[in-house]
């Protein structure tokens, strides 16, 4: 995989877990309209790198789900993905390490994982999920070079990183740093 501005990146979508809505992070019958929001921004030849917990419930279930997502799509794992590796290929996903480490063309450097990467080294960014848009959650060292990529905060939709990066830096010139929710 190449990264370009045009890859798009996502995180978090749990297709399948019941107890998302039970804890007021989707609405009954989400997975359609993930799937309609996914496939509204992303065609069959497009990049998608999904930055883990892409699906909690049986292979059975994600049947549903998975293979009409458009693009070529990587996987990095995250807590919640427990297929093994064939499923996620029968899925069209590749599974890709974690983390991943990219230099990309605007000359800065990112880190690629699930759950936010630690003492992030000086000059990096790091696109991760878990969070669900919960900046405080389990993580003490969060900077804004931390960029929480879970479609929780992105609306369903995976974003090009190039669309992710300059909204971020608007952000942090509007704020001094302080990055504002979607």
């Amino acid at each position: 995989m190449k990264l370009t501005d045009q890859v798009f990146v996502t995180s978090d979508h749990h297709f399948g877990h019941a107890r998302m809505v039970e804890w007021g992070y989707r609405e009954l019958g989400w997975e359609e309209v993930a799937v309609e929001e996914w496939n509204s921004v992303v065609r069959d030849q497009d990049i998608v790198l999904h930055l883990g917990d892409l699906a909690l419930c049986r292979v059975e279930t994600a049947q549903n789900w998975l293979p009409r997502l458009n693009g070529r799509k990587y996987l990095v794992l995250g807590n919640h993905d427990r297929f093994n590796e064939s499923a996620y290929t029968n899925f069209g996903f590749t599974v890709i390490p974690n983390p991943v480490f990219f230099n990309w063309n605007h000359g800065e450097p990112i880190i690629f994982t699930h759950k936010p990467y630690e003492n992030l080294p000086t000059g990096w960014w790091n696109y991760h999920g878990h969070l669900h848009g919960n900046k405080h959650h389990q993580i003490n060292s969060l900077t804004n070079r931390h960029i929480d990529c879970g479609v929780d905060v992105w609306g369903l939709k995976p974003r090009k990183i190039s669309e992710i990066y300059s909204y971020i830096k608007l952000q942090q010139q509007k704020t001094s740093g302080e990055l504002l929710k979607l």
